[in-house]
């Protein structure tokens, strides 16, 4: 588990809410990629997927932050 919540936006998909300071994502955030994989299309199930693992392993994300331009990436660490 990374702490995030993410619901569908169009398109692709938005983080909703984040467990406090969780690995810089803030809700809002629209996600881009999930460790490689490109959300656009995907199904929640294979966020979830592409983001498991255990705790202390990481997945690299790429998001949009308000509007921004130019998408940031950020590693997300397994918190539990």
């Amino acid at each position: 588990m990374v702490g995030i919540m993410i619901e569908p936006a169009n398109p692709g998909f938005e983080v909703r809410t984040t467990a406090m300071g969780v690995n810089g994502i803030r809700a809002g955030d629209r996600l881009l990629k999930v460790a490689g994989l490109d959300v656009q299309h995907a199904t929640l199930a294979d966020i979830m997927q592409a983001l498991s693992g255990k705790p202390g392993e990481s997945r690299v994300i790429e998001i949009e932050r308000n509007g921004g331009r130019q998408p940031e990436r950020l590693r997300v660490q397994h918190i539990l």
